[in-house]
């Protein structure tokens, strides 16, 4: 179906899903479904208690898959208490991806906003060139009062654990991603980069007043030059990282515990 980059408090949905398990699995034939669930334009949207899960009957080849991705002007978003299971040959994708929406400020009517991340249990397995599993990143839009706690991620392979960032190209432009929280997470990592990551190449000046604290992170990795438990880099102002545990785990040291 498809979806308005506008958002519209008179047609904006609300709505509950819970308790329902949805599960992929593609052969090598089939096109490539970039998303299990996907929404926008929303205004009260509670997605709790589901199981959702993809693989592949396939060989490795390019394309995304994301279990949950909200793309533009969601707002008062709850996903909380859901299993996501995203073992899959795609390159790219991750389980719980958040945008920014197509405002271009912080006061923007536009903007993705209010967003709980909490309780949730992820598995995840990417090749060496995979995504992040939670995504929280402007797209080019605004995104704001985040709050990602209490998850518990188990990582194999590339890609990332949970990212903070703005845009990931130079020719998206505007918007940016204000107040968010990162906390009291517990993640199993065996990764080539990092388990959480704040900051990015461009518009890093409109990352805001971010806050990783209390999170607890078992690493390993095989990468020690990229290998990073908590990683910060260009960002615009007030990036506290306070009270996080880093452990190293496995029989290579990793690049950092905590670096900024």
């Amino acid at each position: 179906k498809s979806y308005s980059k506008i958002y519209e408090e008179s047609t904006a949905d609300e709505f509950e899903i819970k308790k329902i398990k949805f599960h992929v699995s593609m052969l090598d034939s089939e096109p490539i479904l970039n998303n299990i669930m996907g929404t926008a334009n929303t205004k009260g949207v509670e997605i709790h208690h589901c199981t959702i899960s993809s693989d592949d009957l396939a060989l490795p080849k390019e394309g995304a898959r994301t279990c949950l991705s909200f793309y533009d002007a969601n707002k008062n978003l709850k996903l909380h208490n859901n299993k996501l299971h995203n073992d899959n040959t795609r390159n790219g994708g991750g389980a719980i991806w958040v945008q920014g929406g197509s405002g271009g400020d912080i006061n923007s009517a536009q903007a993705s906003e209010n967003v709980q991340i909490y309780k949730n249990k992820i598995y995840q397995k990417r090749p060496a060139d995979g995504d992040e599993a939670i995504a929280i990143w402007g797209s080019g839009g605004v995104l704001k009062d985040v709050d990602v706690h209490d998850n518990i991620l188990y990582l194999k392979g590339g890609g990332q654990g949970v990212t903070v960032f703005n845009t990931p190209s130079i020719n998206t432009v505007g918007g940016g991603v204000y107040n968010v929280k990162v906390r009291d997470n517990i993640i199993h990592a065996a990764l080539e980069t990092n388990a959480i990551r704040v900051g990015g190449q461009y518009l890093s000046s409109e990352i805001k007043d971010i806050e990783v604290t209390g999170n607890k992170i078992y690493m390993s990795s095989s990468n020690e030059s990229q290998s990073y438990g908590i990683r910060v880099t260009q960002t615009g102002s007030d990036v506290v990282v306070t009270g996080n545990r880093v452990e190293n785990i496995g029989l290579t040291p990793i690049s950092r515990g905590i670096s900024g």
